[in-house]
């Protein structure tokens, strides 16, 4: 039998898909630990030490779900179990907080319903919630299935980013719960987009942590109608190893050219704690092409920054082919006005010496010879004749000077359109500042 989810380049065998209900796979994972004796005493242990800690009013939640408690027995201090179970009673907290406003929202509206109904009817047209409206109301319900349409299209049509979640063993649950966070914004960034890409989640394993986060994150991830494709294979069953780009921070190559016929691979991978090139390696052993973004040409990195991207920022550098023809039109026009200006420079240096020159003329005597250098040699000439080819110089010289300030106006003003565009689109995350300012 074959899965298919919506539109993809190969299919995904039905045994192989990660689409499957992990939701009660943290009690199963805990029964297990448990089985074992010495595990179970371990565990006891924990139990009581917890028990202790809520007795002397420390901060410790009052429920404790099996998948903390897994959490719990895998730290080996009890500084890291106290941090942990602190996070765990904020969190348990944040949500008492969330529902008790919730309630009391919902006595306010019952109350403010209640105080309305007794105002006596006059028969007049009411206008407001509850009553008429000039105004369609949009629900909820109808922006996501027209989000998911524009996926759905983005599935068929649009150009494909790949996330390699293969890196489960390279990182800690920390940052494995980052890393799901960080894809979930990835995913949220891209169905918003006003031309979404497709996405794939590929490497993704069904029993691991980081799923486990993930469908947390997106309950519906696990739904056979979820607009991304999410499966255990890799990248190299699902594309030509042709048409793989591996983005990777630690290859020397910059990209210098979107195009929308490569598939683009982002390493599902967060490292604050040890930052190694996984990534390059992992593309090197697979034999695909790599690159890294041009991070340090068009972003300003504070001076303690590692200049590296989060997940959800590396995807949210969304660049359509049109916007990559934007970047590259400027950069050209970039070039070639810096072009114009070192010409520039040289004329006006040019145009100075041939007025320095006049004017030491006009202390020559009327029948001196001057010596004017024409082609390759110097010509003495009389001073009336020198001075009227010094004019006739100098006016050329001002033509080119003055054709050359007009291109460069021309140039100033496409790459100003094209700045309020670009900036328009991409805010702080580009620099297309020069280094001197005009």
């Amino acid at each position: 039998m074959i899965y298919k989810r919506f539109c993809c380049q190969a299919p995904i065998e039905e045994d192989d898909r990660t689409s499957i209900n992990v939701r009660n796979n943290s009690q199963q994972k805990l029964d297990e630990f448990l089985a074992d004796p010495e595990n179970k005493k371990v565990f006891q242990i924990l139990e009581l030490e917890v028990d202790v800690m809520r007795h002397n009013a420390e901060k410790v939640p009052e429920n404790i779900n099996p998948k903390d408690w897994l959490v719990l027995v895998k730290l080996t201090t009890k500084t890291q179990r106290k941090k942990y179970l602190k996070f765990l009673f904020l969190n348990e907290k944040s949500q008492e907080h969330k529902k008790a406003k919730k309630e009391l929202k919902k006595t306010e509206a019952l109350a403010k319903k209640a105080e309305a109904e007794q105002v006596e009817d006059t028969g007049e047209i009411k206008y407001g919630l509850s009553h008429n409206t000039l105004f369609l109301r949009i629900y909820e319900s109808t922006i996501n299935r027209f989000y998911n349409g524009q996926l759905l299209q983005a599935m068929m049509f649009e150009p494909k980013i790949v996330f390699d979640c293969g890196y489960e063993d390279n990182m800690n649950q920390r940052e494995i719960h980052n890393c799901a966070k960080q894809l979930t914004l990835s995913f949220a960034s891209n169905r918003i987009h006003v031309n979404p890409m497709f996405l794939h989640f590929c490497n993704l394993k069904e029993d691991g942590l980081l799923m486990e986060y993930f469908s947390t994150n997106m309950p519906n991830i696990l739904d056979d109608d979820f607009p991304a494709t999410i499966t255990s294979q890799s990248y190299l069953d699902l594309f030509p190893r042709d048409q793989l780009l591996y983005l990777t921070p630690h290859c020397r190559t910059d990209i210098t050219e979107y195009n929308p016929d490569m598939v683009y691979i982002i390493g599902a991978l967060v490292d604050k704690s040890d930052s190694k090139p996984f990534s390059l390696a992992k593309a090197k052993k697979d034999g695909i092409q790599m690159a890294k973004l041009p991070l340090e040409k068009y972003l300003a990195w504070g001076s303690s920054s590692d200049k590296s991207l989060t997940l959800n920022q590396d995807s949210d550098v969304h660049i359509t082919y049109e916007e990559q023809q934007k970047i590259n039109k400027f950069a050209r026009q970039n070039a070639k006005l810096e072009d114009y200006k070192e010409e520039l420079k040289v004329k006006q240096n040019e145009l100075k010496n041939l007025e320095d020159a006049f004017d030491e003329l006009t202390l020559m005597d009327d029948d001196a010879k001057i010596p004017y250098y024409i082609g390759e040699v110097f010509v003495h000439q009389c001073l009336e004749k020198t001075q009227n080819c010094l004019e006739d110089a100098k006016s050329k010289k001002k033509t080119e000077i003055a054709n050359l300030e007009s291109k460069c106006a021309d140039l100033k003003t496409i790459m100003s359109e094209l700045k309020t565009q670009l900036y328009a689109k991409f805010g702080s995350r580009i620099n297309l500042e020069s280094e001197e300012s005009d």
